[in-house]
C-alpha cells in the first residue's frame, strides 16, 4: 500500500504536468523590442571649411581570417561577408554626411594617409538578427577617436519601417565620433591636417620630407618643421595628393554603384536570415524542451513500473502513456533538429547568390592610357606605385591626368538572388509555420584601352 501511495500521489501528478508541457510546447513566445530609438546627430548650422575633416573609411574586415578562410566562423557566409565588408562602409558613410560635421566622406580599400580620419570596422556577426560591429577611429596624427564594439539585436519590426534594419548602431557610431570631434579645439583640427599633408608628402618622398613629421614614444604623430610656402616639392606632393582624391573617389563610386545594386537583396536576405535565425532558435530550443520532455516521461513510466506493487490496469494505462508519449517527444524533436538544419542549409544557399567584382580603372596621362585590373585593393596598391614613379619623373603633366571607370557591357549586371532560392526559402517558412584577383598596368595608346 505505501508504495502505490508514492506513485498515485507523486509520479502521476508529474506525469500529468509532463503531459501537459508536452501540448504547451509548441507554443512559442515573443518579445516587443523598440526600433529607432537613436537619433543622429546633425549639425544646426553649416560650418566652415577649416572645421571640417575629410574622413576615409576602410574597407571593413570580414572576421574570417585571410590566411584560411576556411576556418569555420560561426554564422558567418564568406561571399556574404565580403559584400557587407563594402556594404557597411558605403552606409556608415551616408551616415556620416548626414551629419553635417565632416568634409569629404569616402570608402577606400586599405589605409591612406591623404585622409585627416581614418575608420576601421570588424564585423564580428552579422545575420540580420544580430549585428555586432568593432569600430575603431584614428586622425592623422595618430589620436584615436574611438575604440568600441557595438552590438544590437535587431527586432522584427525594424524591418517594416524605411530605414536601414541596422541604421540604429550606424547612428551610434556616428553621434560617438561626432562627440569625440567636439572635444577637440580648432587649432588641433588644424594640426590634424596639416599633419595628414606631410604624411602624404613623407610617404611619397621619404628622403625628402621624412623627418618633417615624427612619431613620439605614445604613437602620435608631431611636426618638427615645415616646408616653405612656395616649396615645388610640396606642391606637386600636393598635386599628387589631389589625384589620389580623384582616384579614390572614383573606387568610391564603385562602392555606391555596389550599395545601390545590391541594397535591395541584402535587405531581402537580412530579412529572411533573420526569420530564419529566429526559427533556428526556436526549433532548437523546442528540440531541446520535447527531447528533455520525452526522456523524463519515460524515465517517469520506468518509476512507475519499478515502484508500482500492483499491476493494476489504470497503472498499465499510465504506464503505456509514458512510454509512447516519450518516445514521440523524442521523435519529434529530432524532426525538429532535421528542420533546424533545412533552415541552415536554406541560409547557406541564398548567401552564395553574391556576387561582385571591380571594374577596370583607366588613367589617360598625356596620350597613354593605363587600365588597372583586379580588387579595389590591387587596383590601389597599383595606382600608388604608378603615383610614386610620376613624381619622382618629375614632369609637369600632373594636371593632365584623367582618372575613369571603365564602362560595363551592357548586358553585365550584377547577378540578384534567384527566385527559386526564394521560393524555397518562403515554402520552408510556410512549413514552419504549419577565381583570386589579381592587378596589372598595361599602356596602350589613347582610346584604344
Amino acid at each position: 500500500m505505501p508504495r502505490r501511495d508514492f506513485v498515485s500521489g507523486r509520479t502521476a501528478p508529474l506525469l500529468a504536468m509532463l503531459a501537459g508541457a508536452l501540448l504547451v510546447s509548441g507554443c512559442a513566445t515573443q518579445q516587443v523590442h523598440r526600433v529607432n530609438t537613436t537619433p543622429l546627430e546633425q549639425a544646426s548650422e553649416m560650418l566652415p571649411d577649416e572645421a571640417l575633416l575629410d574622413v576615409g573609411i576602410v574597407v571593413f574586415d570580414t572576421g574570417i581570417p585571410t590566411d584560411d578562410p576556411t576556418v569555420d566562423v560561426p554564422g558567418a557566409f564568406p561571399r556574404l561577408r565580403e559584400a557587407e565588408a563594402r556594404f557597411f562602409p558605403y552606409h556608415l558613410k551616408d551616415t556620416l554626411q548626414d551629419t553635417g560635421y565632416w568634409g569629404a566622406v569616402r570608402v577606400v580599400p586599405a589605409p591612406s594617409n591623404s585622409s585627416e580620419l581614418l575608420v576601421y570596422g570588424l564585423i564580428n556577426q552579422s545575420d540580420g538578427d544580430m549585428l555586432d560591429l568593432h569600430i575603431r577611429a584614428q586622425d592623422a596624427t595618430g589620436r584615436e577617436w574611438l575604440n568600441r564594439r557595438y552590438r544590437e539585436r535587431i527586432a522584427a519590426a525594424a524591418y517594416r519601417g524605411s530605414a536601414d534594419p541596422y541604421q540604429d548602431v550606424f547612428n551610434k557610431i556616428a553621434n560617438d565620433l561626432v562627440a569625440a570631434r567636439r572635444g577637440l579645439e580648432q587649432a588641433e583640427l588644424a594640426r590634424v591636417r596639416q599633419v595628414a599633408k606631410l604624411r602624404f608628402a613623407a610617404e611619397l618622398t621619404p628622403e625628402a620630407f621624412g623627418d618633417y613629421v615624427v612619431q613620439n614614444r605614445r604613437g602620435v604623430y608631431e611636426i618638427r618643421r615645415l616646408p616653405a610656402e612656395d616649396d615645388p616639392m610640396m606642391r606637386r606632393a600636393m598635386q599628387i595628393r589631389q589625384r589620389e582624391h580623384m582616384f579614390i573617389d572614383t573606387l568610391d563610386g564603385y562602392y555606391g554603384s555596389f550599395y545601390h545594386e545590391v541594397g535591395e537583396d541584402y535587405d531581402r536576405w537580412r530579412q529572411f536570415a533573420r526569420d530564419e535565425a529566429e526559427a533556428v532558435r526556436e526549433l532548437r530550443s523546442s528540440a531541446r524542451w520535447r527531447t528533455g520532455l520525452g526522456i523524463a516521461a519515460i524515465v517517469g513510466a520506468v518509476m512507475i513500473d519499478s515502484n508500482s506493487g500492483s499491476r493494476g490496469y489504470g497503472q498499465r494505462v499510465l504506464r503505456d502513456v509514458a512510454v509512447y508519449g516519450g518516445i514521440e517527444a523524442i521523435r519529434s524533436g529530432a524532426q525538429k533538429r532535421r528542420e533546424a538544419a533545412f533552415h541552415e542549409a536554406a541560409m547557406q544557399e541564398v548567401t552564395e547568390a553574391f556576387q561582385g567584382a571591380v571594374r577596370p580603372i583607366l588613367i589617360d596621362m598625356q596620350g597613354e592610357t593605363v587600365r588597372l585590373t583586379g580588387s579595389a585593393e590591387a587596383q590601389y596598391t597599383e595606382w600608388q606605385r604608378l603615383m610614386r614613379e610620376i613624381y619622382a619623373a618629375e614632369t609637369g603633366f600632373i594636371d593632365d591626368i584623367d582618372i575613369y571607370s571603365e564602362a560595363l557591357p551592357e548586358t553585365e549586371q550584377l547577378p540578384s538572388v534567384e527566385p527559386i532560392l526564394l521560393e524555397e526559402l518562403n515554402g520552408a517558412q510556410s512549413r514552419h509555420d504549419d577565381g583570386p584577383a589579381h592587378a596589372d598596368a598595361t599602356s596602350s595608346p589613347a582610346g584604344s584601352g
